[in-house]
């Protein structure tokens, strides 16, 4: 139990300094879960510079925080279902 706490510990480290270098803050949220907001200015830069092998990434862009969070567990959901292709889905506000 202690190596998973450890992992989890480096990877959201990781993660925490990637979006920084974007103007981006993250945090971990449980699970197998690491959010990170960041100006949507930034985001392509953010994609193309981080490696994210094995990871399913779930994006919300919305005017509000927990309407960006709220797109991007859907985001998730689509992943999982086969419904979004690939390893990252983006949903917008509309």
């Amino acid at each position: 139990m202690h190596y998973i706490s450890e992992l989890i510990t480096e990877i959201t480290y990781a993660m925490k300094k990637s979006c920084a270098v974007f103007g981006g803050i993250a945090y971990y949220a449980g699970g197998d879960n690491i959010i990170c907001f960041l100006p949507y200015s930034n985001l392509e830069a953010f994609l193309k510079s981080a490696s994210f092998d094995n990871a399913k990434i779930g994006i919300g862009i919305a005017e509000s925080p927990r309407a960006a969070l709220k797109l991007a567990a859907q985001a998730l959901d689509l992943i999982r279902s086969g419904k979004c292709s690939g390893s990252v889905c983006v949903l917008r506000e509309e």
